[in-house]
């Protein structure tokens, strides 16, 4: 595979989520109580908070730790992201699920964009949703994503200097989806061409990315 191909790779498919690699930064608190609801000790986690916030990393990344619990404890886990997008008919398959939920068992792990109270949708799923550990997300600080971009370059074996880690912030956009794809794709490009992950090799990233 060339270098260019490896690129788009990489930027197209940034490190699938994990619970591993979420960076909590403010949000240990969100991350313990998913952790909490995957070992069955919660029926009901809300998580709420702006784009960019972490809430879609958590859901995938719960999804997936479940699909992969294989013990007799293991919990069924139902998610559903963007609840405040639903139109009527999957807000009543919603509703109907969350007390199936009640009488059968499982867990639910939801988000939205606002706090339940401001949902703009039918009452009783409003309560329903609002009954359960209510959180908030909140952005990654500047600070936070320097540390979440240095954890995962650690990850893949190489660092991050000063330069490139300004260079990153300037020039691929402030969220951490795209942050992280450059980050890719500086270890793929620096491995196809045998060469440390400096300025100049990002500076190529950002030209094959932007032609």
């Amino acid at each position: 595979m060339s270098a260019q191909a490896q690129l788009v790779l990489a930027l197209s498919a940034p490190p699938a989520p994990s619970l591993e690699n979420f960076f909590a930064g403010s949000n240990a608190v969100a991350l313990g109580a998913v952790r909490s609801l995957l070992a069955g000790d919660e029926r009901l986690l809300y998580l709420w908070g702006e784009s960019g916030s972490g809430k879609s990393h958590l859901l995938q990344a719960a999804a997936a730790a479940a699909s992969r619990q294989t013990t007799s404890t293991a919990t069924a886990l139902h998610t559903q992201d963007d609840v405040e997008q639903l139109d009527l008919v999957a807000q009543l398959e919603l509703f109907d699920l969350f007390n199936s939920l009640r009488l059968h068992g499982g867990q639910l792990l939801v988000s939205a964009d606002r706090p339940p109270t401001d949902l703009p949708l039918r009452e009783d799923l409003r309560t329903r949703l609002g009954s359960g550990v209510v959180l908030q997300l909140r952005p990654l600080s500047e600070d936070e994503k320097q540390q979440a971009l240095q954890a995962q370059a650690a990850r893949a074996g190489f660092s991050l200097d000063t330069e490139v880690m300004q260079f990153l912030l300037q020039r691929f956009g402030r969220d951490m989806r795209s942050l992280s794809a450059a980050v890719a794709a500086l270890d793929q490009l620096s491995l196809s061409r045998q060469r440390p992950v400096n300025l100049t090799l990002a500076r190529e990233v950002l030209r094959q990315l932007k032609p």
